[in-house]
């Protein structure tokens, strides 16, 4: 497989993942379940992509001449079946020639252009994908919302529970607020994983969020055990962390 070929089911692995992602129904009292992976590439950086491979396209395109020519040796064999019936002198005799093939040597550049336009439309596709996707979470939240990790200054303590870890909130800090605001949050870090609060332990893969059965703590689990361990970690970290000034008036989202 090429290295294009490999790139090109490599974005389109992507743009299919995010759109899937977006008809994934919630289970139980989950509040939706974000099985996909973060991508090191996000939307800004698919759309960049997608500019540069179109550049490119054009660039391709302007090089091809309609009325180029250019001519290459074929080369070719001709045989003499031996005939025991005739006297010719040709019985048996073997030439070899070559003939004279013209072409237009600026074809390829079409073929470059079609490839990379072909490259261009599926970072598109990706880019927009992943846009949805976090458009589908976020539609409560702002674009400043989006980007503000709703665990800092939110976390009172983190508990061990299978799979995953129990998020005690701190005093009047609203359950379900907090887990639309999370499940925003990782959409946005997976649509544009180089941005907002790096702190934040949203920013890792196959995360599940479900309402605690106390009514004022947020279970989040992972099938991924390395994951479990990252988010622990990093949860325990904004324990008493107290949240950017701008971030305080923001931090639920609108009705």
């Amino acid at each position: 497989m090429s290295k294009h070929q490999h790139k090109r089911q490599g974005v389109w692995r992507l743009a299919l993942a995010a759109a899937t992602a977006l008809v994934v129904p919630a289970a139980g009292c989950a509040f939706g379940t974000l099985a996909r992976p973060l991508e090191p590439v996000g939307a800004t950086d698919h759309r960049r992509q997608g500019r540069e491979h179109k550049q490119e396209a054009s660039a391709h395109r302007a090089m091809y001449e309609p009325t180029a020519r250019a001519s290459s040796p074929l080369p070719f064999g001709l045989a003499v079946v031996p005939n025991i019936n005739s006297g010719s002198s040709d019985i048996g005799r073997y030439e070899a020639g070559y003939s004279m093939h013209e072409y237009n040597p600026t074809s390829r550049h079409l073929d470059h252009a079609a490839e990379h336009q072909t490259h261009a439309s599926e970072h598109y596709a990706a880019a927009q994908a992943l846009e949805e996707y976090t458009d589908a979470r976020c539609h409560t939240f702002g674009p400043t919302e989006r980007t503000q990790c709703p665990l800092i200054g939110a976390v009172a303590a983190v508990e061990a529970v299978a799979n995953g870890v129990r998020l005690r909130l701190a005093p009047g800090v609203s359950m379900s607020a907090t887990v639309a605001h999370m499940q925003c949050h990782h959409a946005f870090a997976t649509e544009q994983p180089t941005d907002g609060d790096l702190r934040c332990p949203l920013y890792l893969q196959n995360l599940e969020f479900l309402s605690g059965e106390d009514g004022h703590s947020v279970i989040v689990r992972s099938e991924n055990p390395d994951v479990v361990v990252q988010f622990r970690r990093r949860s325990e970290a904004t324990v008493g962390t107290a949240p950017r000034s701008d971030e305080r008036a923001t931090a639920s989202p609108r009705r």
